[in-house]
């Protein structure tokens, strides 16, 4: 196998992420959607650009489009639009801002302003009003090599700001030519969703739907293409984003690596357990070190946690809540208070939540009421101190003391967003668990397996796994002196489901 380089962009406060490794055996592409393209195409020959124009770099610029949301599948674009940073743009190539204005011209591209007050990018989607297609129905990408040019551009730029990468070795070796992703099956598989009238696309009357049709299928296409993306950042959340944890999950059960099934061995209560773990460890000394890399006075922050800690009402709710947490059970407790939760008519189950971010009130929808209530727990854990949720209010009747406790850890400043360290916090004791520890002792006992990681999720082949299993269960055991989480197991054939 050629030996694997690693590359990193600045992020720039997450606006733009692009993050790969490369070998010489795999060739990166420029991926639009292919009624861009074509629109583009016909744009240049009726309409010229300016002088200097380089069509590679205009398809670069129009691929951050769909790459984006694809790799940022969590997150949530206003309306379709994409920021994109002009301090990145301009170190692809310095007239970025003409080809944007070409773009605007030609109404390839729509645009939202930049705005101080709100501290955000010129922000960018495709101008599908104008966009129009022929004959097929179902969406279709192009795929483009680089030019070496642009390839070199891309590198340079992204060792100029290289991440030590060294911690994941262990993990991002596997991402070669063995993985392998059977495209026509996925395909035939979704062509339903990844099929609409192009006519009538437009964001008026927006269906989520299409939105996700494109981010799906270049999904495939890169983990096809052996374009393997990988990133981890200590500034923000510390984990390890690759192609797999940028997938949707249904697609899954298409890969394969040297030809055999994957499972996966799945922490259960994943946040609400690395909660429970920091509580009960809070002065251990690797935890301190962590939250030095998270807040400004830890010293305070522990002082305050301690006298908490240490009261009998306090302790009380500990005993109970952790006892439900290591059994895998804390959905079932929160189901017990959101009593109130019932499907509608057409078995679909809806909440409304508030949308911090944005401001606004936000109705989801789920298929089932775990997820649900999965939900209801990001809620808990992530709502703010300024305006507490109504489901952390409900949460923090029963268990006062805890919730006390989890205050602390989001006020370390005055500044509003000061809720989002706790999270922080937890992201960041998971991925030392994760990353490094658990799967860097079971590669060095078992130099020859192929693990991958999902955040909180341990994967490897179906032949392996019996070793990754109870290496897991073993030096989680060892690192939380018998704090030991509820896993469950799970083949990526779903026909194949195992509960542990």
């Amino acid at each position: 196998m050629n030996k694997i380089k690693t590359y990193k962009t600045n992020s720039y406060s997450g606006k733009i992420n692009v993050s790969s490794i490369y070998s010489k055996s795999l060739e990166w592409k420029i991926i639009v959607p292919t009624m861009v393209y074509h629109y583009l195409l016909e744009k240049i020959e009726k309409e010229p650009p300016f002088k200097h124009f380089k069509l590679e770099i205009a398809l670069y610029f129009l691929s951050l489009l769909i790459s984006i949301p694809a790799t940022k599948k969590d997150k949530i674009f206003f309306n379709g639009y994409i920021p994109l940073d002009s301090k990145i743009l301009r170190k692809i190539n310095s007239n970025y801002y003409k080809y944007f204005d070409y773009f605007l011209e030609i109404k390839v591209l729509q645009k939202i302003n930049y705005d101080n007050r709100k501290n955000s990018c010129n922000s960018y989607r495709y101008d599908y009003s104008e966009i129009n297609s022929d004959s097929k129905e179902c969406i279709e990408l192009e795929e483009i090599d680089m030019g070496n040019k642009l390839k070199e551009k891309l590198f340079y730029q992204q060792e100029k700001y290289l991440v030590a990468f060294n911690s994941c070795k262990h993990l991002i070796k596997w991402f070669n030519k063995d993985l392998f992703l059977d495209y026509d099956a996925l395909i035939s598989s979704f062509k339903d969703e990844f099929c609409y009238n192009k006519f009538k696309v437009g964001y008026n009357n927006y269906d989520k739907i299409q939105s996700k049709a494109l981010n799906y299928i270049h999904s495939a296409i890169t983990i096809k293409n052996g374009a393997f993306n990988i990133s981890r950042n200590k500034d923000a959340d510390n984990r390890l984003h690759t192609n797999f944890t940028n997938m949707p999950s249904k697609f899954r059960k298409f890969i394969y690596y040297k030809n055999e099934n994957i499972i996966s061995y799945d922490i259960k209560n994943s946040q609400p357990y690395f909660m429970i773990y920091v509580l009960e460890n809070i002065n251990n000394k690797e935890n301190i070190e962590i939250m030095k890399r998270i807040y400004n006075n830890t010293s305070i922050i522990l002082q305050k946690m301690n006298k908490i800690l240490s009261i009998k009402g306090f302790q009380e709710e500990f005993i109970v809540l952790r006892q439900v947490i290591l059994d895998g059970q804390f959905y079932e407790l929160l189901m017990e208070l959101f009593n109130d939760i019932k499907a509608d008519e057409d078995g679909k189950y809806r909440w409304t939540f508030f949308n911090f971010d944005k401001g606004r009130k936000e109705t989801k929808e789920f298929l089932e009421k775990r997820d649900l209530i999965k939900r209801i727990t990001l809620q808990i854990l992530y709502t703010p101190l300024s305006k507490p949720s109504k489901e952390y209010k409900i949460f923090k009747n029963k268990f006062p003391n805890l919730c006390e406790c989890i205050e602390i850890l989001k006020s370390d400043t005055p500044d509003k967003n000061s809720y989002k360290l706790f999270p922080k916090l937890l992201q960041h004791v998971e991925s030392d668990f994760v990353l490094d520890k658990i799967t860097k002792q079971i590669s060095n006992d078992y130099p020859e397996m192929p693990i991958f990681t999902i955040h909180d999720s341990f994967c490897s082949t179906e032949s392996w796994f019996p070793y990754l299993k109870a290496g897991v269960d073993k030096y989680f055991n060892y690192y939380t002196n018998g704090m030991t989480p509820k896993l469950k197991e799970e083949s990526w054939l779903k026909s194949k489901n195992k509960v542990a």
